[in-house]
């Protein structure tokens, strides 16, 4: 009768263990640490870093990252968060692209800083050391993607590099993610400029017709007559005895001098 009446009271107490384990109450959890509000002079950067550290150190779910950081977002960055739809805004990965997307922190900018950075020997090394590692870091973003991801964004870069200077500036104004967005840029910026060389010589030759027919027509003139001093001056020859050295007034064959005073405006007897 005993071991009878033991195993009921057994059985009656397992029956109940599951609804006072529903009916405990959970632990506590402990209050979040205090987090400093963005403001406008904050690096976003930096302070998602900064955020993302806190809430893995106090093992705060992913899935409310995004509610925890939304009431310390400030000015744009709290207009982004407002202005995303509710489920995505409940998402934090999508909250920081679209925070990103606002501040204007790409991956092309974030290349094209960490590819204008320069060494400066006046200053302290290992900052710099730490601040071009840095760069790198916010471009390539390894602690989000892939190796594969890392190494063709540096391939990426690299083929860009070797390109000339003139083609290298017409492809980075357009954006691309991978090495297949990379070649489509490439490949369209090509096909232009091989059009564009084509186009050149008719281009050009459109142009001289048009100049050509808006010259006026200058009507030819005579060339002027060669001056005196360019002339080969011959000796004076007398209409009268054909004689080289002098001329008819003074010709030593007239009866008497010629009167030439008329043409000096005098006669001869007028006074």
């Amino acid at each position: 009768m005993d071991q009878v009446t033991t195993q009921r009271e057994l059985d009656r107490t397992k029956r109940r263990l599951p609804a006072a384990e529903a009916a405990r109450p959970e632990n506590a959890r402990p209050p979040p640490p205090q987090i400093v509000p963005l403001t406008e002079t904050d690096d976003l950067e930096a302070y998602l870093t900064v955020f993302e550290r806190t809430a893995a150190r106090n093992q705060w779910p992913r899935a409310e990252w995004a509610s925890i950081l939304a009431p310390y977002l400030k000015r744009p960055a709290q207009r982004a968060y407002h202005e995303l739809p509710e489920e995505e805004a409940a998402q934090y990965d999508l909250l920081r692209a679209e925070l990103y997307k606002r501040y204007a922190i790409t991956s092309g900018q974030q290349a094209r800083f960490w590819r204008h950075w320069r060494f400066n020997p006046e200053l302290s090394a290992r900052a710099q050391a730490f601040e071009f590692w840095g760069k790198l870091g916010r471009w390539l973003w390894p602690d989000v993607n892939q190796a594969r991801q890392v190494v063709e964004q540096v391939a990426c870069e690299a083929l860009v590099y070797t390109m000339p200077d003139y083609l290298a500036q017409q492809v980075q104004r357009h954006s691309y993610r991978d090495m297949n967005g990379l070649l489509e840029v490439l490949e369209r910026q090509l096909a232009v400029n091989q059009m564009g060389a084509s186009e050149r010589p008719a281009r050009m030759a459109r142009q001289g017709r048009i100049a050509t027919q808006e010259v006026p027509h200058r009507a030819t003139t005579p060339e002027p007559p060669a001056k005196m001093k360019d002339r080969v001056l011959t000796p004076p020859r007398c209409f009268k005895g054909g004689e080289v050295g002098h001329i008819l007034p003074i010709c030593p064959l007239n009866a008497e001098p010629m009167d030439c005073s008329y043409s000096r405006g005098e006669r001869k007897g007028e006074e």
